[in-house]
């Protein structure tokens, strides 16, 4: 959009990703990039860069990085926290636990970790901000009502998780 959102139209529609079905979508804008979590067949990782980019405006920079190797996961849930240096740490829906990626600056993407202690916790809502020294702090609820916050560190490990909320609806 040129004038503040009143009309919009489409830039590198020959790259646009592939995948149209939106079943869960998180996404942050940092320096000119937009960074995008997406799940529905799979959970995918795009990168956009906007008109305000200092060097390559108004283009996908990744268009279709697979993150989760499920298929057709049944929970679908998105959170990202993007840094100012590239970092990215994306966790979205597996089976009935959440997962997690971090990115780090220079492209390369972690193995795949598990947010609760095994498959068998249900947990869901994430939401994830970028915090200080490269922490993405991460939040989300159990079925029992509980709200949980961790911080994933530059490593890719996760601090113990502290509840902070009970008796959630």
């Amino acid at each position: 959009s040129s004038d503040g959102g009143r009309s919009w139209r489409e830039v590198d529609g020959a790259h646009r990703p592939p995948n149209g079905d939106l079943e869960a979508v998180a996404g942050q804008l940092v320096d000119g990039t937009l960074h995008l979590v997406h799940q529905a067949d799979r959970t995918w990782y795009y990168r956009f860069h906007t008109s305000d980019h200092p060097t390559a405006p108004d283009r996908w920079a990744a268009a279709h990085e697979r993150l989760g190797a499920e298929a057709d996961p049944p929970t679908q849930v998105a959170a990202l926290a993007a840094f100012g240096d590239g970092a990215v740490v994306a966790v979205y829906g597996g089976d009935a636990s959440l997962r997690y990626r971090r990115r780090a600056p220079g492209g390369a993407w972690s193995a795949e970790a598990l947010v609760g202690a095994g498959p068998r916790d249900t947990l869901t809502a994430p939401m994830a901000v970028a915090g200080a020294d490269g922490e993405a702090h991460l939040a989300y609820v159990d079925l029992a009502g509980r709200a949980w916050l961790r911080r994933v560190r530059p490593d890719g490990t996760l601090t113990p998780a502290v509840p902070v909320a009970s008796g959630l609806a």
